[in-house]
């Protein structure tokens, strides 16, 4: 309106809400003394400045957008303050508002603020700054130290990115959004989600109308049409991604997305997993697909578990894999695992249950956790006949039983890892399974059948051996075991110590009830001072 004059408010004491917008008024002198407004609206006045609002402290509500005013001198009491606007001004700086805490949203489209560090402490709701001189990235790196803060830039290519976007992408964010017509505050909110769920939705081709979505921390489009995910590339916030059973056929784009904790590409064609700098990967889901080695995820040092079910690993690529991650669980050959499962007796499976805590059927993972289980006692298990069942525990290092009623080690045969035995007072008549077993260290086939050592002569690892209560006569086959320690062959019919004469490293021997002259240990502890024998 015409009125330039708003002189006749100034008696009006308790006057609360006061508005004189798109009026010529350029003075407010006259208003100077309403202490009690709280909602003043002057957009589009001829006001060039706020001095006199200066003793203004109940003011929750000010704008004063369209005007020529250049400074926020005047609110820096309004510690009520909840919400200004002055789009359309010359206002530079925001340093006056840091100290108004009750202070929500503020609004200076179209001018040429440049910074938001005068407000970075305030707990803001909304900052509306399109056209101004705020950046992208500064607009992101407000609202990733400011979660629940809305920085509303650039609305025009966002606008523009909903109006070409195709229907099928528009369907899938009216139902977050829950609206098919947003305007720019919702296409705002839209950009901050952190959570995308599109699995099983046919329509979808292309995932490019999700390169704005920089905040996504979670994607999920399995089962979709997507046969290229090139624009997750961009994404570098995203710790979760589910793409199994699509076109997907490479992963490099997700190759430096160094926040990824989760990745499901089950059911793909993929074969390869370029996946060296997503260090913080923890969870690979890639059953059924052509993956055929696990080298390229060696390095992944927080990775826990690799899931690749009906794939085409074999045992020697997943051994060489967990020389490098042996701490990672690689789940690959669960139908097998659940059919030896199934015919193992009721001691074997209650043996097993108390290693790993599960009831009832073992899932995959509990039966991978089995098939990893690096320590074994059996303790003295009178019900065991066998030892077949230990056949898949590739990764066993230490087993000890005892006083149970297996005669034959065959069963270890392919377990090489194994450093300890102890299968101490067992009917074992032959140490021949163990030919091959170079890892040992240590081993305690006391009180056994056996009748000779010839099958642990290339155990060239072992430093402890006991062979107490046995049927040996002897030590042959003993000479190139330098790393021995400790030996035991107590109550044996050993006569001779000429084979161990040159172990140089031995420190203990236990030879009591032998036929061992005293003469022959004399010698022996002459030539060996530092070994402590007791004969």
């Amino acid at each position: 309106t015409n009125i330039s004059d708003i002189g006749s408010v100034e008696n009006m004491d308790s006057l609360k809400s006061f508005s004189f917008e798109s009026t010529n008024v350029a003075k407010l002198n006259a208003i100077a003394y309403l202490k009690n407004i709280e909602n003043l609206r002057m957009s589009g006045t001829r006001i060039v400045n706020l001095n006199d609002l200066a003793g203004f402290e109940k003011v929750k509500v000010l704008q004063f957008n369209n005007t020529v005013v250049s400074s926020l001198k005047g609110v820096e009491k309004m510690k009520l303050l909840e919400r200004i606007s002055f789009s359309g001004t010359a206002v530079t700086d925001l340093s006056i508002l840091k100290n108004l805490k009750n202070l929500k949203v503020v609004h200076f489209d179209s001018t040429k603020v440049a910074s938001l560090e005068s407000i970075e402490g305030l707990e803001l709701n909304t900052v509306y700054c399109d056209n101004s001189g705020i950046t992208e990235k500064m607009a992101n790196d407000y609202m990733q130290k400011h979660k629940d803060c809305l920085v509303i830039y650039n609305s025009g290519v966002l606008l523009q990115w909903w109006d070409e976007m195709p229907n099928e992408w528009k369907i899938e964010f009216a139902k977050i959004l829950k609206t098919d017509k947003p305007d720019k505050l919702a296409l705002h909110r839209l950009g901050l989600i952190t959570e995308l769920d599109i699995s099983g939705n046919k329509e979808i081709t292309s995932l490019a109308p999700i390169g704005n979505l920089i905040h996504l921390k979670k994607i999920n489009l399995a089962k979709t049409k997507v046969n290229n995910i090139a624009t997750l590339s961009e994404l570098i916030e995203l710790v979760e991604i589910n793409c199994s059973y699509t076109g997907v056929t490479d992963l490099m784009p997700l190759s430096k997305l160094s926040n990824l904790e989760k990745l499901n590409f089950s059911g793909t064609a993929i074969s390869q997993m370029p996946l060296t700098n997503c260090n913080k990967l923890e969870i690979i889901k890639a059953d059924s697909t052509d993956i055929k080695s696990l080298i390229s995820i060696a390095n992944l040092k927080h990775l826990k578990i690799v899931y690749a079910d009906y794939t085409k690993l074999d045992e020697d690529a997943v051994q060489s894999f967990k020389k490098r991650k042996p701490e990672t669980l690689v789940i690959y050959q669960t139908v097998e695992l659940k059919k030896w499962w199934s015919l193992l007796d009721d001691n074997w499976k209650k043996i097993f249950k108390g290693e790993i805590i599960f009831e009832g059927k073992p899932s995959r993972e509990q039966l991978g956790q089995i098939t990893a289980i690096k320590v074994l006692d059996l303790k003295n298990n009178s019900g065991i006949t066998s030892l077949k069942p230990l056949e898949k525990l590739i990764d066993l290092e230490e087993l000890k039983f005892s006083d149970t009623d297996v005669m034959d080690l065959t069963s270890l045969k392919g377990l090489k890892k194994l450093t300890s035995l102890k299968c101490s007072r067992n009917p074992i008549r032959s140490l021949q399974p163990l030919s091959e077993l170079t890892k040992m260290e240590a081993l305690d086939c006391s009180n056994t059948q056996i009748d000779n050592l010839e099958y642990i002569q290339n155990l060239t690892n072992l430093k402890v051996l006991k062979v107490s209560g046995t049927k040996i006569k002897n030590l042959k086959y003993l000479e190139k075991l330098h790393k021995l320690k400790h030996l035991e062959f107590s109550s044996t019919d050993v006569r001779w110590l000429k084979p161990i004469m040159d172990l140089n490293n031995m420190k203990t021997i236990k030879c009591y009830n032998t036929k061992i002259i005293k003469m022959f240990m004399d010698k022996y502890k002459e030539a060996r001072p530092n070994v402590d024998v007791i004969f």
